[in-house]
């Protein structure tokens, strides 16, 4: 029977070496793959709503609605609740309103007696977006 020459590999500490090497490596690209994957998921949608109302003859008004987008994404307004009755057909823009990171927009609408506002009594608008919702509230003069 012939013999079976053995033959030099490289030694188990060199081995081991080059698999930990190859380790950080592969955990190193999937580090700065999972930050930039995260990165893009990670955007926040923050707003700022003022509302004011200017009377124009006895239970009309012309109501603003200015929203600021403080957030890092662009936000889409869908729609807008006032008293919690959605109000978005009335208002002179169309829906959905885009707002992009830092700027605002104004809401404009007049009440036409189809919403009715009682002066003193609270009016509570929220605006409402594809994330999430933002209330105000604001008292009639």
């Amino acid at each position: 029977m012939k013999s079976i020459r053995k033959s030099k590999g490289i030694s188990p500490v060199i081995g081991t070496v080059i698999l930990v090497a190859i380790a950080i490596v592969i955990s190193i690209a999937a580090a700065f793959w999972m930050t930039g994957l995260l990165s893009s998921f990670t955007g926040y949608e923050k707003l700022t709503i003022s509302a004011s109302l200017s009377r124009i003859t006895g239970r009309e008004y012309n109501l603003t609605i200015v929203v600021t987008n403080d957030g890092t994404v662009s936000t889409n307004v869908t729609k807008i609740l006032i008293n919690g009755t959605d109000q978005s057909g009335i208002f002179r823009q169309s829906f959905p309103v885009e707002i992009p990171p830092g700027s605002t927009v104004s809401l404009i609408l007049n009440t036409n007696e189809k919403i009715y506002l009682t002066p003193g009594r609270p009016v509570k608008i929220t605006v409402v977006t594809l994330r999430g919702s933002y209330e105000t509230n604001l008292v009639p003069p």
